[in-house]
């Protein structure tokens, strides 16, 4: 039988770290340390029994309550019981990892800084041990508020399945497009005048053709799902030289917009045509591409000014697990010159698409300060309530 283990890593410059018998170093008068709190082995509440003593890590500064960091319980973390705990404790952080999982395995991982106390990173992964096709690793970090997915998806047999024999798969990144609380004074009019700033995703893949130079063109993205009203889109494309007229749409500066539904995390593949695309000319006109949405789905507001245009697009009735938010460059209104994307996209390739970063209220809000969006951390943590989950 496999017995999970606990890995505990103390990197360069520690706090101290106490190893206590069940709550008696709460009562230590020492502060500013890490205590590693080592508990009787008992069955819980729930029924969940841990294959060995359940521990919990307390941050207690030199000043007020102390703050329960983590609680670890590790019952094997899956039916393949390989579970593992790793925690790296450094003179201002606190870092835990897991792994678990059946044949399809997980590994977790979070990242405090101690001053002052705040999640600076999370990620995940999911894998299957016996089909190397299937990889999906997302991370966040709060401190830029930024995002990366990497996923490494099987090819499409001839029937539209994935082929989970090959060992051949497609590497895909993608930055999600973050959902986020944002104020009434933004919504209803000032999102005209103020920069989408650190809180928006920038579109920083180049699917197609190259830019000038990083003062070239760009496009950044941000949304607010409300409730009982259409979902808000808010982008910010910034260009030396804007060209509007063409023959046809796709030839004009434009930014395109696609959105699906999922198939199923395990189910997608590359090599189908799926989703709806619509390009949005820069004053606003909504032309339907692929899929043949109905125009009416979106609704778009459009502020210009020297060097840039944004716009406020209402979603209604579309697909919202996946989205694609491209800016198509043209600088003579006859050929595409680059296309920014927040995603290695591909045409109508699902697997390619960004996805929706969704922020509860109590986690992240954005607010202006200085003519620009910036993110606000709302999370609040209760003394007794773990801060990694």
């Amino acid at each position: 039988m496999l017995f999970a283990l606990v890995v505990f890593v103390v990197s360069a410059a520690p706090p101290e770290v106490f190893d206590c018998k069940a709550r008696k170093c709460r009562a230590s008068k020492q502060k500013g340390d890490v205590w590693k709190v080592t508990l009787p082995k008992v069955k819980r509440d729930d029924g969940v029994e841990c294959r060995e003593a359940p521990e919990e890590y307390w941050l207690v500064p030199k000043s007020g309550p102390a703050q329960l960091l983590l609680e670890v319980c590790n019952d094997g973390y899956g039916a393949s019981g390989v579970g593992e705990d790793s925690i790296d404790i450094t003179a201002n952080g606190f870092k835990h990892s897991r792994y678990g999982g059946s044949a399809w395995r997980w590994t977790s991982a979070t990242e405090l800084a101690f001053s002052p106390l705040r999640v600076v990173s999370e990620s995940e992964s999911n894998f299957n041990a016996t089909m190397p096709g299937f990889t999906k690793e997302s991370s966040w970090n709060w401190d830029t508020f930024r995002g990366k997915q990497v996923d490494e998806v099987a090819k499409c047999r001839p029937d539209g399945s994935p082929d989970i024999d090959s060992e051949e798969s497609v590497h895909i990144e993608s930055s999600p497009v973050p959902v986020v609380l944002l104020s009434d004074a933004f919504r209803n009019g000032g999102w005209k005048t103020t920069s989408l700033g650190a809180c928006s995703v920038p579109a920083s893949f180049v699917t197609f053709g190259k830019q000038s130079g990083k003062n070239d063109a760009s496009l950044s993205a941000i949304a607010t799902f409300p409730e009982k009203a259409a979902r808000e889109l808010y982008l910010e494309v910034r260009d030396d030289a804007f060209v509007t007229e063409a023959t046809k749409w796709t030839l004009a500066d434009h930014v395109e917009l696609w959105f699906a539904s999922s198939a199923g995390a395990w189910d997608e593949c590359v090599g189908t045509r799926g989703g709806v695309q619509f390009g949005v000319s820069l004053d606003g006109k909504v032309n339907v591409g692929f899929g043949e949405p109905n125009a009416s789905a979106l609704s778009v507001e459009v502020a210009r000014a020297d060097g840039v245009v944004r716009m406020k697009v209402l979603l209604t009735g579309l697909p919202d697990d996946f989205v694609g938010i491209v800016y198509s460059d043209s600088d003579d209104g006859k050929k595409q010159k680059a296309l920014l994307a927040t995603s290695q996209l591909k045409f109508a390739s699902v697997p390619t698409f960004s996805g929706w970063k969704k922020f509860p209220r109590d986690i992240a809000a954005c607010d202006v300060s200085d003519g620009a969006l910036k993110p606000k951390n709302t999370r609040v943590f209760e003394p007794k309530t773990a801060v990694i989950e």
